[in-house]
This record gives structure tokens, C-alpha cells and sequence, in this order.
């Protein structure tokens, strides 16, 4: 992995990307198929342990460069990077096939921290982001519906009311990450008084955020859902039906649902899209090492005109996707 500095970036933002570069090339990239054998169905024991192994000695050797948890403040063991210079470290994070998981970032726990960070009472800081950044719990967000858009909040139906000390909270989701594996769940929902919810308004009270242990009665995992030709993953359908959740399960006020949720994907869609530049230029560079090393016709592939056009073309591509993003 080439990784110049970026003469527009100060040198604080560089460093981290050139010392990120430096334990992807000298650590990561030469042991990919080691770290990742159990995406193989013929993984031994004896592999699966080396794998761990290593994995926990790159953790080690990335917490000692200071280059652990971009995402969270450094009281709580991160970087504290802000979003511009954790979206360029995602550049290069990318590069490398579950880098980022070795960097203390994995979806959806860093995102669902970020936001217990900024929103969470004390109480709940300690019940629920202490134990995901100490990998002894595992999270999930469930906001998007089966029956509604996406891409339009406004239309979230899952609702829930007061009733005493607790919310009753009943509603449809689907795509909700980690959903196999999570002790708890973010979901976003509508909190309306309970004449309005047995009228059947679902759709006018203000949105909210609330933390819903997977153990609680009325939480139930439906399926995982089908994506990129799999036959089911960890992304979930879920249905909650009359599942009872403590009042101080509330993540922040009630009517911050949509701002919570912006804070937490609005920064998360352009470090995703550095993301996916990085895994553009493992690609890019990819093609340029196959068309300087394959002889075709007597000569070299980097040789042909149309290969150096497609090359100057998909260098364009990914220089504009960076200054779009």
C-alpha cells in the first residue's frame, strides 16, 4: 500500500495515515488468509488459534502506536479524532481486509458508542457502553421497517407508551445489524400517550431513541435476513411486541430520537464512503500490478494503449469519489 502524505491535510492527520499504512504493510496485508480463516468451512483448531493470536498481538501493537478506537474520546481509551481525520484514517483502514476491526472500530458497536457517549446518563454509560468497548457485550441498531422507507424517518411506526415505570414498546424492524449476536439494541421509535397508541396514532409523537435488552420478553429475532447472495446473515427482522423497557432505558430526551440518529449515521455515511475509496485503490493498485506483470502478445499488458486508458480512467474515478466525499 502506497500512502503519501496529502499535502492539504496538516501533519497530525498525515501521521496518523502514514502510521496506519505502516501496520496494515508490515502486519495485516502479509497475513490476511491467516486472520481470516474462519471465513473458511475447513478451519482447524490449530488455525483458529494462531488467528486469534496474531489478531490480539496487532491489537496490542495498535493500542501501543496510540492508533486504538479512532471514534471515541480518549477518556475512554480512543483517539478522540474528530470527523474529517477519522474519515481519512478510514481511507486507508480499508485498504486492508478487516483492518478496521483490528483498530477497535467495528460496526455496529462503534457507532451505537459514539451516540452513549454524547447521550448516555452515567448510569447507562456504565450498564451498556463500558461492557461493548471491553468487547463483553455486543450491540445492534434497529430503526428501519419492513413496511416503510428508509430513507424517510418520518414515517417510523414502532411505538411506545408510558405505562408507570416502564415504556410498552411494540413494532416491526428489519436490517437490524448484529442482530444475531446482540445483548442489547438501540431502537429507534415514537413515543405517544397511550390513547393515542390503542387509537391506532403511531405516526404523530415525537421520535426516541431506547435501549432494548435482547433478553427482554416480547423481543423476538424473526430471521436473518438474506443480503449479497447469502441466504441469511446477522442483519435481522425483529418484532416487538408489548416488551416492557425501564424508563431510564431512555437514551437521551424524548424528541432526540432523529437527531441521535443523524449524529450517529450522518457522520458514518462519509466514513463509509472513505471506506470504500480505500477499497478502490487495493483494486486500482491490483489492476496496475497485473498489467505490469502479464505478458500478452509478446509484450506487456501495461503496454496497450486500452490498458492505459482504463487505467487513467479508473484513477480519475476514484480522485473524484474522494472530492465528492
Amino acid at each position: 500500500m502506497n500512502c503519501n502524505p496529502v499535502p492539504t491535510l496538516d501533519d497530525r492527520i498525515n501521521d496518523i495515515r502514514q502510521r496506519t499504512a505502516e501496520i496494515i504493510n508490515n502486519d495485516i496485508l502479509p497475513n490476511e488468509r491467516v486472520l481470516w480463516a474462519d471465513r473458511r468451512d475447513d478451519e482447524s483448531v490449530t488455525q483458529r488459534t494462531e488467528q486469534l493470536e496474531l489478531r490480539a498481538e496487532i491489537q496490542e501493537k495498535v493500542k501501543k502506536a496510540g492508533l486504538w478506537a479512532p471514534h471515541l474520546p480518549k477518556e475512554y481509551g480512543g483517539m478522540g479524532l474528530d470527523f474529517l481525520a477519522h474519515a481519512y484514517m478510514n481511507e486507508v483502514l480499508a485498504y486492508a481486509i478487516g483492518a478496521a476491526k483490528l483498530f477497535g472500530v467495528v460496526a455496529p458497536n462503534s457507532g451505537n458508542q459514539k451516540i452513549l457517549v454524547k447521550y448516555g446518563t452515567e448510569e447507562q454509560k456504565q450498564q451498556w457502553l463500558l461492557p461493548t468497548i471491553e468487547g463483553t457485550m455486543e450491540s445492534g441498531f434497529s430503526m428501519t421497517e419492513p413496511h416503510n422507507p428508509g430513507s424517510d424517518p418520518r414515517s417510523l411506526d414502532t411505538a411506545a407508551y408510558l405505562d408507570g415505570d416502564h415504556y410498552v414498546l411494540n413494532g416491526h424492524k428489519w436490517f437490524t445489524s448484529n442482530g444475531i449476536d446482540a445483548d442489547f439494541f438501540i431502537v429507534m421509535c415514537r413515543v405517544v400517550d397511550k390513547e393515542a397508541y390503542e387509537r391506532g396514532d403511531r405516526k404523530t409523537g415525537p421520535m426516541a431513541q431506547i435501549i432494548v435488552p435482547t433478553n427482554l420478553k416480547g423481543v423476538n429475532i424473526v430471521r436473518g435476513i438474506g443480503v449479497w447472495g447469502r441466504k441469511e446473515s446477522d442483519h435481522c427482522e425483529v418484532k416487538y411486541e408489548d416488551v416492557r423497557v425501564p424508563v431510564g432505558n431512555m437514551l437521551g430526551r424524548v424528541g432526540d430520537g432523529h437527531q441521535a440518529a443523524q449524529d450517529r449515521l450522518g457522520a458514518g455515511r462519509i466514513e463509509s464512503c472513505m471506506s470504500s475509496v480505500g477499497q478502490m485503490w487495493r483494486a486500482f493498485d491490483m489492476m496496475v500490478d497485473r498489467a505490469a506483470n502479464r505478458q500478452v502478445h509478446g509484450g506487456l499488458l501495461s503496454d496497450q494503449q486500452f490498458t492505459q486508458g482504463a487505467i487513467a480512467d479508473s484513477y480519475i474515478d476514484i480522485q473524484t469519489a474522494r472530492l465528492f466525499t
